[in-house]
């Protein structure tokens, strides 16, 4: 490997490192989270509103994270840079209540073929 080269991977790490040590890193990884989940669960949302999926679950804390999903308009915005302009408590509650909102939709269509 070039000189070049190992000073630009070394320069990679170190910028890793301090990323990691401010704590960016961090909150990079669940800002990434919470748009990869924003994706899927609009998804799911839209499929059970044209009635291809059974839902969505009915419980109302875990209906609090649909105004976050409706919010998002994809020909506007990525994901990525919407979950950006979300609050730190919108971003919680995306983070928080996704999981259960998934398990909640894929206990829903379990239900529905029995």
């Amino acid at each position: 490997m070039s000189s070049s080269a190992l000073q630009g991977q070394a320069g990679r790490v170190l910028e890793g490192l301090a990323s990691l040590a401010s704590g960016r890193f961090a909150e990079r990884m669940r800002l990434e989270a919470a748009a990869r989940m924003l994706v899927l669960l609009r998804r799911a949302l839209d499929l059970a509103e044209r009635g291809q999926l059974h839902g969505p679950p009915r419980e109302e804390e875990l209906r609090e994270i649909e105004p976050i999903l409706r919010g998002w308009a994809p020909e506007a915005l990525t994901a990525a840079e919407y979950v950006e302009h979300l609050t730190a408590e919108q971003v919680m509650r995306l983070t928080t209540l996704g999981p259960l909102w998934a398990e909640a939709m894929l206990n829903g269509a379990s239900r529905a073929r029995e």
